[in-house]
């Protein structure tokens, strides 16, 4: 399933290694994914309106995505 929230989702969510991040407004947004304490594991930029996300070297367990300048749009990732 998928998680969506403006316009914004991401699946599959749980995933085991890659996320998909897709909206219906174009982002050109950097982005991060932190662990729950804060410490950032992934960053990137997204461009389009669909980017492909690799989290597979990531241990299992739950992660949050923020982008820059949209502290709204933070969704929890569930690695398996």
């Amino acid at each position: 399933y998928n998680v969506s929230y403006d316009g914004l989702s991401l699946l599959p969510n749980p995933t085991k290694g890659n996320i998909i991040i897709e909206s219906q407004v174009l982002i050109n947004s950097t982005f991060c994914i932190s662990e729950l304490n804060g410490r950032i594991c992934v960053r990137g930029v997204v461009h389009d309106y669909s980017t492909s996300v690799s989290i597979e070297h990531l241990p299992a367990g739950v992660y949050v995505l923020q982008f820059d300048g949209k502290p709204e749009w933070r969704k929890k990732i569930i690695k398996q």
